[in-house]
């Protein structure tokens, strides 16, 4: 069939207005596409990095363990343990330690807590060694409550228990040790630390210890914090 003139100029005109509406669409939404592109990369890029760290060495700081994960090596001890300064902090046995960048975070912790609440943050429990979680077990403590030695997050030299490591019970009928956990949870991840055991032994493998605290970095405590999970919730997700 052999088309008119007219009819092919009219294709043309109609071929050239429509490439143009297109133009236009893109010229007048650049900006948002650009926008809306650059932000799937953003995310896609925080997604990457929020997923990028080290799980598995013993040296890590977000070296994760539980009752089914250990540490690779079974006597692992921490170089970097120091002793933590008491200006802020009372030591109830005068020799607790934590690894030196977690040390420090928790002294800022400490000197914040104290501006807020007029208390020094009383720790009972930091740095345990392979040897002595295995006399804390050997003293018949249950393993909901009481990590298998060579499975605990203390023996990591990130992990701290503070004012009273004893039940749920305990601290949810003292108003005064609640109020304590709310400004934690309220602020505990600005310095990295994380409360490692909220939902229960189905979930994060042990009670749930409001005392129990670690070190896991600002930006993966922060992010825990920001989706209300736990560092267990968020490491079976992966």
């Amino acid at each position: 069939m052999v088309l008119s003139s007219w009819y092919l100029i009219y294709l043309i005109h109609e071929e050239r207005s429509q490439t143009q509406y297109i133009l236009d669409i893109f010229t007048t939404h650049d900006f948002y596409i650009e926008k809306n592109i650059l932000q799937d990369l953003d995310t896609e890029v925080e997604e990457e990095k929020i997923q990028d760290f080290d799980f598995i060495f013993d040296d890590s700081y977000q070296k994760y363990v539980d009752p089914e994960v250990p540490f690779i090596e079974k006597s692992y001890i921490p170089s970097d343990l120091r002793r933590l300064s008491w200006d802020y902090i009372s030591d109830t046995r005068g020799d607790l330690r934590l690894r030196g960048t977690a040390a420090q975070a928790f002294e800022n912790l400490a000197q914040d807590f104290y501006r807020d609440m007029g208390e020094k943050v009383v720790v009972v429990s930091s740095y345990r060694s392979y040897e002595r979680q295995v006399q804390i077990k050997a003293w018949w403590c249950p393993d909901h409550l009481c990590a298998k030695a060579w499975y605990s997050e203390h023996q990591s030299g990130l992990a701290i228990d503070v004012w009273s490591a004893s039940t749920e019970a305990y601290w949810k009928s003292s108003p005064r040790l609640m109020r304590f956990y709310e400004w934690f949870y309220e602020n505990a991840h600005l310095y990295g630390y994380h409360n490692s055991y909220q939902n229960g032994v189905e979930i994060d493998g042990y009670a749930i210890e409001p005392w129990h605290w670690r070190y896991l970095g600002v930006e993966l405590a922060s992010y825990l914090r920001e989706q209300e999970i736990t560092f267990a919730e968020y490491y079976y997700s992966l």
